[in-house]
């Protein structure tokens, strides 16, 4: 994580990522690995399955056709952890029909082994523990809506966990000999230790995992369309997990390989919260879908700045339409403009009740961040990616200085921003 990114705790938000100093759009706040990943199935033979990029060369293994490496590394790292115990039962976890939050689960107790599966159960008496497990804890207070959870949905993941620990039993995960856990007094214990890990992991990552994309570029030289998602697996990322909701989110993310990078979309002072954003996106759902998608996915209702005043959606935002920031100091209110030739001179501020007139100053700001966004897109559309970027980059700075959104070039200069860092990969 950044230096730009501290954690705080918040009586009504829990622990959030706020601004530890002023930040600029396009800043890097998160480049992180994920703790444990898992390919899709229909990724098998496109992705690698340890460091899910983009197969040039394919590596498989010497028991099973199921799997790809892309290097004789990461086929390494993956025989010896989590497929030398899954390999015989892919076809199991592909058959049964569980999610592929389930087999998340079961890859980072594969992933781990048995031996550091027991040390998290007996690190009180042996003091030390290794850097591997003490990056494993940041899992352990994660959120999992436990006292909101009812018996039935225990019941289910109880249920889940037992089926895991029984095709961990198929391919002797619990006797591993090499470090004398094998005996037959232990077994029945050992197994109770890596299914209440198992059962955690099914709770959190309900909340926590992240869905990894990969970018496909295209060859037509459209100015936004140039590059699409798709969805190949998921991972879990402690730190990114710390970032909250938000509708309009300061941040956007995009993956090389498994790693996430957060950036920062839009300029930030000092103590902002640094929102992330889950899915559902103030300018393409209204706020009703954005709600019910979120209370059903994660268990909560959003009060972001766009879902209490009902922001409406990109294409029904208004051209002429900004809210300009009052011109008295120790004021923070914006006050809504309409930028067109018949707008008044003058406008009040209803909480410092200052009068002020906009337009030799920031009418003229506004109409030059406009111009850039509009330079800027063009740069796009001739592939001038580098050159696009910091035309936008500018302009946004400039743009959250003096207004703030909904503002329709502001958003889809955002999107370009986005577009001329994720083209680079």
């Amino acid at each position: 994580m950044s230096n730009f990114v501290k954690i705080r705790q918040s009586i009504l938000a829990g622990k959030e990522a706020v601004a530890n100093a002023a930040v600029n759009p396009g800043e890097v706040l998160v480049a992180e690995n994920p703790l444990a990943s898992c390919l899709l199935p229909n990724a098998y033979n496109s992705h690698c399955q340890t460091c899910l990029k983009r197969l040039k060369l394919s590596y498989g293994c010497s028991d099973c056709s199921s799997i790809s490496f892309c290097s004789y590394k990461c086929r390494n790292i993956g025989l010896n952890t989590y497929h030398k115990y899954e390999c015989k039962i892919f076809c199991m976890i592909i058959g049964s029909g569980m999610s592929i939050l389930s087999h998340l689960a079961l890859r980072i107790v594969t992933q781990l082994g048995l031996k550091n599966c027991l040390s998290l159960y007996y690190y009180n008496f042996e003091g030390i523990m290794c850097t591997k497990l003490r990056n494993y804890l940041k899992l352990y207070d994660l959120e999992m809506h436990s006292s909101e959870r009812s018996t039935k949905d225990y019941f289910d993941r109880v249920l889940m966990a037992a089926f895991l620990i029984q095709c961990l039993k198929q391919v002797d995960f619990f006797c591993d000999s090499k470090h004398h856990f094998d005996l037959h007094e232990n077994r029945q214990h050992n197994e109770i230790v890596v299914g209440t890990l198992l059962l955690r992991h099914l709770l959190l990552l309900q909340f926590n995992a992240y869905e990894i994309y990969d970018t496909i570029s295209e060859n037509i030289p459209n100015v936004y369309d140039t590059y699409n998602l798709r969805y190949i697996g998921v991972g879990i990322y402690p730190t990114a997990a710390r970032f909250n909701h938000e509708c309009y989110s300061a941040t956007f993310r995009y993956f090389i390989g498994k790693m996430m990078i957060l950036r920062s979309s839009r300029l930030l002072e000092i103590n902002n919260v640094i929102a992330e954003n889950y899915g559902p996106i103030f300018t393409k759902k209204l706020r009703s879908d954005r709600q019910r998608h979120l209370y059903g996915r994660y268990w909560f209702n959003c009060k972001c700045q766009a879902c209490e005043n009902d922001w409406p959606l990109l294409n029904n935002i208004e051209y002429s339409a900004v809210k300009i920031r009052c011109n008295h100091k120790s004021c923070t209110e914006y006050i809504r403009v309409h930028l067109n030739k018949n707008y008044k001179k003058c406008y009040a501020c209803l909480k410092c009740l200052k009068i002020q007139n906009f337009r030799k100053s920031h009418e003229n700001i506004i109409t030059k961040c406009v111009l850039w966004y509009a330079y800027g897109t063009t740069a796009i559309s001739r592939q001038c990616t580098p050159e696009a970027a910091q035309i936008l980059f500018k302009a946004l700075k400039v743009f959250h200085h003096v207004a703030s959104v909904p503002h329709r070039f502001t958003h889809l200069a955002e999107l370009g921003q986005q577009y001329c860092l994720i083209s680079n990969i």
